[in-house]
């Protein structure tokens, strides 16, 4: 027996009738159960009830056990004073308040149908992938249509905190803010701290002063990240013109480089070394240095995938690393690329564009349609999902999945998900 269920047959009355008595005997008549608050202090916050015909206004608190709120020091907690009823599974002993007054106990345990304990009993026996894999095909569209909207908001909305939070530290200037947000997902998570820190150590105006000129850039971008200083020894003509333009940059701007050991190059794909990645970052902020706020707002996909149609510099073309020679490739970005910083960097900085400007007038439907062009993510998670016979379309299909798993799933939230209420329910 897990709390979340008590917590659930509470918020949803799911009880065989609505003639409650207490332990105590007294009649409970429920007008509301409250707000279930899913923080410190008592579970329900405002709830009603009469009690004996009386009515009482304050918290209900819900355990397994009536004895838990010993075991959790309730007593001793002030929040706690006003807790006008305490929900269990099982009544064991009688619980007081801080003033010595005994709280009204419903145990629940005698209210609650047979085929739905049942089924909350089957839904919670250990499975060897996931506790719904014998019933999640059998859930209707619907439902997976509206709580998946709900795990995509749910996902969106933890995705643009880090964008707040950065935005609060750099005066809210949301073109800096958004390229700083772009290096990082062009470190991929190999290198995005270090891509990250990178940016971070540029202002907008040497940026803008520079970004001109795509060798200047490289030269910021290389320098930063360690690459060109002086412990690295080249034969190429164009990698010592690079050396030289950082060392100059780097006096006139009082720039600090990191240490090039920090850079993972470890079991990448050479595509996807720092190097390469670099090169395709400083390409991009050379041709969209004017118009990245178009970027904040426009909601045309091809507008954003031709902003990421870039060449980078023709040093690169032959090279995967400095100085070593390699087949000549364009280095053009992936359209899986592409997507990914759609995903987790375009859509979520809109979202967080949105939100601080006040515009509500913008609903968020227009960014859920966005997800809904592009192909679905690839990764072990989803083809979990695949292998279960659940329905994968789009990358908001993806998304979805992909919260569902993370803050569900993993962490036998059944009782807070669609799929297992559903289950219970029907």
């Amino acid at each position: 027996m897990r709390e979340s269920f008590v917590n659930y047959l509470w918020s949803k009355q799911m009880f065989i009738t609505p003639q409650l008595k207490s332990v105590q005997n007294d009649g409970i008549q429920v007008v509301t159960p409250g707000v279930f608050t899913e923080q410190d202090g008592p579970d329900f916050f405002n709830a009603q009830i009469y009690l004996n015909g009386q009515l009482w206004a304050g918290n209900v608190e819900v355990h397994i056990k009536a004895s838990d709120w010993y075991a959790h020091r309730h007593e001793q907690d002030i929040r706690y004073d006003n807790v006008i009823l305490h929900v269990v599974w099982e009544y064991d002993v009688p619980v007081f308040r801080r003033d010595g007054t005994e709280i009204p106990t419903l145990a629940v345990s005698k209210y609650t149908c047979t085929s739905i304990q049942i089924k909350y009993s089957e839904l919670f026996t250990p499975k060897k992938r996931l506790n719904c894999e014998k019933q999640i095909q059998l859930i209707p569209e619907l439902v997976w249509i509206q709580w998946k909207e709900r795990l995509y908001v749910e996902r969106l909305e933890e995705k643009i905190v880090p964008i707040q939070e950065l935005s609060s530290t750099t005066q809210n200037y949301w073109e800096y803010i958004f390229f700083c947000a772009l290096a990082r997902s062009f470190g991929l998570n190999a290198n995005a701290d270090n891509f990250m820190h990178m940016a971070k150590k540029l202002s907008m105006t040497i940026l803008l002063k520079h970004g001109h000129s795509l060798f200047q850039i490289e030269a910021l971008f290389y320098g930063l990240v360690g690459l060109l200083e002086p412990i690295h020894s080249f034969n190429d003509a164009y990698l010592i013109k690079l050396q030289k333009e950082w060392k100059y940059l780097k006096e006139k701007w009082n720039l600090v480089s990191n240490s090039s050991s920090l850079l993972q190059f470890f079991k990448l794909r050479p595509s996807n070394f720092p190097t390469i990645r670099l090169a395709q970052l400083a390409a991009w902020f050379h041709k969209n240095r004017d118009h990245m706020g178009t970027l904040l707002i426009t909601k045309d996909i091809q507008v954003i995938r031709k902003s990421f149609d870039i060449e980078v510099s023709e040093y690169w073309i032959d090279h995967y690393t400095m100085d070593h020679v390699s087949k000549p490739t364009t280095k053009k970005l992936s359209n899986s690329f592409i997507d990914l910083v759609i995903i987790n960097t375009i859509v979520p900085f809109q979202l967080a564009y949105t939100k601080y400007k006040g515009d509500d007038t913008e609903p968020i439907d227009a960014l859920v349609e966005m997800m809904y062009q592009l192909k679905p993510e690839q990764n072990s998670i989803i083809t979990f999902f695949e292998s279960l016979g659940v329905s994968i379309t789009s990358a908001f299909d993806t998304q979805a999945l992909l919260q569902l798993k993370t803050r569900y799933c993993n962490h036998n939230k059944c009782m807070q998900c669609a799929i297992g209420k559903y289950i219970i329910n029907y």
